[in-house]
């Protein structure tokens, strides 16, 4: 009777420390899904959720998402603390009338580049 007992009990604790673990790592990929999301631009909370529910898969699709903020002239996706647009080279805190011209080079077709000049108003 008392080598049912025992066996019992260590599968009781097995049960334990192994559903302890599990939710140890729901949580590490909660936090995870955060950091990943915040980093990102995105809703801490948002990263934090995808981890808790899907678990590693939630933390895969915060990494997924693109930059939270766009430019308001090209619609690129940039990085939260941009200042000028990587695309299309506009200061977006800045109102377009307010902005000079943005100067590039222009791209040809045959050679990839050249010494003519587009002018963006």
């Amino acid at each position: 009777m008392f080598l049912g007992y025992a066996q019992s009990s260590i599968a009781d604790d097995f049960t334990v420390t192994t559903l302890g673990c599990l939710c140890l790592f729901w949580v590490f990929c909660g936090i995870w899904g955060a950091v990943v999301a915040s980093r990102k631009g995105r809703s801490a909370f948002l990263g934090f959720s995808l981890g808790i529910i899907l678990g590693l898969i939630g933390v895969i699709i915060a990494y997924l998402l693109g930059p939270g903020k766009r430019c308001p002239y090209c619609a690129s996706g940039v990085m939260p603390h941009a200042i000028i647009c990587p695309q299309c080279g506009r200061n977006m805190f800045v109102p377009l009338e307010q902005q000079d011209p943005v100067i590039r080079p222009a791209r040809s077709e045959k050679t990839g580049g050249g010494d003519a000049v587009e002018v963006d108003a």
